[in-house]
């Protein structure tokens, strides 16, 4: 998993005109909603999400600051409404501490922080901040360490291990570690979570990653040795109804197992382990990950993406780990280059971010009407983004960002 160790974190965004959301924010098992679904942005397996899309704006954390960029004007402010405040402590709404990840969903924006002094900073605290930051609460206490997590139509997921303790020793064992995924429900006044799902399969080096939701169902990749042995590997991508709690898989004709959904226009685009003479397979299958058929091809090194509306293929991979694929005069190696596509697979534009952009940044989706990058500059906290409008008129060229905010600027 590539965790975030750059400098400039981005991210893109996704769109409620594409996808079916009613008056009322409900949304049917076979449509997405940004408002209340798990968000596009975790479509990737990065580690760590710093930008959500709500329905006036994005908010996007930097460093352990909150910001709020109004979807209009696209000027960013930190997300508090104190006079004279000095935005130093987490007194302040806007500061919000050492934090991975964050989500949007139905008002609220989520995090997970350190219990701290009060739980002797074992464990951490699931945190509900309102959409103006004028309330924070600390709405659940997570006494497991956590690894992913989401949060999807009034649920909080997130997936854990527990290691055993060894018989003899009475020490942690690490061979022996079982992995859960458990959820909460967000407006419960019975803050309890359950069990959703138990890696039966696997026991040494068990873990689950990758979690995602579309609808009905839970997508995630399970990982570690058959329970029993201490070297038979087990690496399969699973989709868990969360209505039925059934578990199956996505795969090929071939018994080839499909991972990383991605929702690209009415359906969703999924990995494949199929290549050939140095082509990588992608699949499309139906919104509910059903019927895939073959869809899509890249050159090894290059990655796919989508945003709701647009696929992208982007040469980041090549460019960071050039020792594991082999040239190939079709994708570029001397800057971050990315190929739009549309719904028909039509090649839209071609744009880069510039050379010096190709070891720094990854590209989270969020949205399809801009690219929206938050991240520590030379001098502070800078957030810039990419207006997608200007899609059709790129032809290749460098793309130049706009500044929605700069610190030394304030």
């Amino acid at each position: 998993m590539f965790r975030r160790s750059f400098a400039l974190i981005l991210v893109l965004a996704v769109v409620c005109s594409l996808i079916g959301c009613d008056s009322n924010n409900q949304t049917s098992s076979d449509s997405y909603n940004y408002l209340t679904d798990a968000q596009i942005a975790n479509t990737l397996d990065i580690g760590n999400v710093n930008i959500a899309k709500s329905e006036n704006g994005y908010y996007v954390l930097v460093g352990s600051k909150l910001y709020f960029v109004d979807g209009v004007s696209l000027g960013a402010t930190l997300l508090c409404s104190k006079p004279n405040c000095l935005h130093s402590d987490e007194n302040c709404s806007a500061v919000i501490g050492n934090v991975d990840n964050i989500a949007f969903s139905d008002g609220f924006v989520y995090y997970i922080a350190s219990a701290g002094v009060e739980k002797e900073f074992i464990g951490s605290y699931l945190v509900k901040l309102s959409a103006d930051g004028s309330t924070k609460e600390n709405i659940y206490y997570i006494d497991k360490d956590y690894g992913d997590f989401i949060v999807h139509r009034g649920y909080f997921y997130y997936t854990t291990r527990e290691f055993k303790l060894d018989d003899y020793t009475g020490l942690l064992d690490i061979d022996k570690c079982d992995a859960y995924i458990y959820r909460l429900p967000l407006e419960s006044k019975d803050k309890e979570s359950e069990k959703v799902y138990f890696a039966e399969e696997v026991e040494r080096d068990a873990q689950l990653s990758g979690l995602m939701a579309y609808g009905d169902n839970l997508y995630f990749d399970l990982y570690g040795m058959k329970r029993g042995t201490k070297n038979e590997e087990i690496r399969k991508s699973i989709k868990l109804n969360l209505t039925t709690f059934e578990e199956s898989e996505t795969i090929t004709e071939s018994g080839v197992s499909l991972s990383r959904p991605r929702l690209f226009g009415d359906s969703l685009v999924f990995t494949s382990d199929e290549n050939e003479n140095g082509k990588c397979y992608y699949y499309k299958t139906d919104f509910n990950g059903n019927n895939p058929e073959k869809f899509f091809e890249t050159y090894d090194g290059e990655s796919v993406f989508c945003d709701g509306k647009y696929l992208y293929v982007d040469n980041f991979y090549t460019l960071v780990m050039p020792h594991l694929f082999e040239e190939n005069d079709e994708v570029k190696t001397d800057e971050r280059y990315i190929k739009v596509y549309d719904s028909k697979l039509n090649l839209l534009d071609e744009f880069s971010f510039g050379s010096g952009s190709a070891t720094t940044w990854h590209i989270l989706s969020v949205d399809s009407e801009m690219f929206l990058f938050g991240g520590k500059g030379n001098e502070g906290d800078i957030i810039f983004y990419y207006d997608k409008s200007e899609f059709g008129n790129l032809n290749g060229k460098e793309w130049i960002k706009k500044f929605s905010y700069k610190e030394n600027n304030e």
